[in-house]
């Protein structure tokens, strides 16, 4: 490879890194497929083959990406028995907590409870809203490990045939199903907490559930913690019924499939484990996220 070669890789490189840094979803598709194409053009001048170029930048942005997360999410184990407990916000250097904080008190919203997941699979921690007018639900998740970090905001509301509408902008996939009595919408272009709450009220009234087909539960901190922990509860449970997670039975006791319920039969298994059915549902999650970036 040239120096001219290397200037004009890096050059395209530099330039894909920095449209990376906007939150316009085409820019950031371009900025993705750019450092491709840098990868691809710079192994095409090393091996004058492209070829072997497009195999080995298909290797590297594709197979071996799949290939950890199939093999971390083989690893993964999901405690069966989970619950909310109080808990201190977490250290907030950026001030990006308190400013969510402020922004959410600011559309009405009233803070009602700090907790934790516990047992934990990775630290994550809740902020929880009550509206003082309106039937929604607020929350800010906090999740955090020795590798990585980031947080969500999400609106929540309640109809009266006990089906949930939720709202959030998670930055990740989401690695279970959904139940079929939670909708979930993902705004992810929201760029701020007004554009998502106004996202939640779209969301409402596209499907019909205007402020009176919703349920107004009491606004005290028992009420919104007893409310996430159903919601986290139920969907446990679907993906067990749905095959995304089998108990992870220890193998001098496992006989034949694990049961499908929670607790049936097998006291001894603590935790779940992705199913190959959940690895290659979550991985094909994840590719459909990355095309729609």
């Amino acid at each position: 490879m040239t120096f001219i070669q290397l200037l004009i890789c890096a050059t395209i490189a530099g330039t894909a890194l920095l449209m990376l840094q906007y939150e316009t979803r085409w820019i950031k598709k371009m900025g993705l497929l750019l450092l491709f194409a840098t990868t691809l053009l710079g192994l095409q001048f090393w091996f004058q083959h492209f070829g072997a170029a497009l195999a080995v930048s298909l290797v590297l942005w594709v197979i071996y990406p799949l290939t950890e997360i199939i093999l971390v999410l083989r690893k993964l184990r999901v405690p069966r028995v989970r619950a909310l407990r109080d808990a201190r916000p977490p250290v907030d250097e950026s001030g990006t907590l308190s400013n969510l904080h402020a922004d959410i008190t600011d559309l009405g919203f009233v803070r009602v409870d700090d907790c934790e997941l516990t047992p934990e699979l990775h630290h994550q921690y809740y902020r929880l809203f009550v509206h003082e007018e309106l039937p929604i639900h607020a929350l800010i998740g906090w999740v955090t490990s020795e590798d990585f970090g980031f947080h969500f905001t999400c609106f929540y509301s309640e109809d009266n045939e006990g089906h949930l509408w939720m709202t959030w902008d998670y930055p990740l996939t989401w690695g279970l199903k959904t139940p079929p009595r939670v909708s979930l919408f993902r705004a992810d272009h929201a760029e701020s907490v007004d554009d998502l709450l106004q996202a939640h009220v779209d969301f409402l009234e596209i499907n019909k559930r205007m402020t009176g087909d919703l349920v107004k539960t009491e606004a005290t901190r028992e009420a919104a913690r007893a409310k996430l922990e159903e919601i986290l509860r139920q969907q446990l449970e679907y993906n067990v019924e749905q095959g995304i997670l089998l108990l992870d039975v220890p193998k001098a006791t496992k006989a034949g499939r694990n049961p499908v319920l929670p607790g049936a039969g097998l006291p001894e298994a603590k935790d779940f484990r992705y199913s190959w059915r959940g690895t290659l549902y979550v991985t094909g999650q994840v590719i459909r996220d990355i095309v729609r970036l």
